[in-house]
């Protein structure tokens, strides 16, 4: 079993249109680790191959998005949320999802290229897990 992070910015930070384009490749994320070849002509999909690993940000974004995606999904989940609202308490649940995970997904909008999620991005390729950063265009918000 795969135990896929999925990281990224809060709610505020996306505009409208980069927020479904963000969902759509978290789902195709999860997705892509979850279905094997039946035979020559379809796949099949095994919910139970992958576990979420996400951080349940009380601001919302992608963590929350990750989230819902599991649950509609079926797929099982284990959520690390920040004690308190601190950067030493997020810090520390960014640091167990680093540890946690085997591949990391970091979802951030173009006009915000760091943050919290990039931060433990860095944390889990020194750990050297396999990463990815999706950066996601569209208008860029005033």
């Amino acid at each position: 079993m795969k135990k896929i992070a999925i990281v990224g910015s809060r709610e505020q930070y996306w505009a409208p249109e980069q927020r479904s384009k963000a969902v759509k490749e978290i789902k195709k994320a999860l997705f892509k680790h979850m279905t094997y070849l039946y035979d020559a002509y379809e796949t099949v999909e095994n919910r139970r191959s992958v576990t979420l690993i996400s951080g349940a940000c009380p601001y919302g974004g992608v963590d929350v998005w990750a989230e819902v995606i599991a649950d509609l999904y079926d797929i099982p989940k284990i959520i690390f949320s920040p004690k308190e609202n601190n950067w030493k308490s997020y810090s520390e649940r960014n640091l167990m999802i680093a540890n946690e995970c085997d591949i990391i997904y970091c979802f951030q909008p173009e006009q915000k290229p760091k943050g919290g999620g990039t931060w433990t991005l860095d944390q889990a390729e020194n750990l050297g897990k396999e990463v990815h950063l999706i950066i996601v265009c569209g208008e860029l918000r005033q």
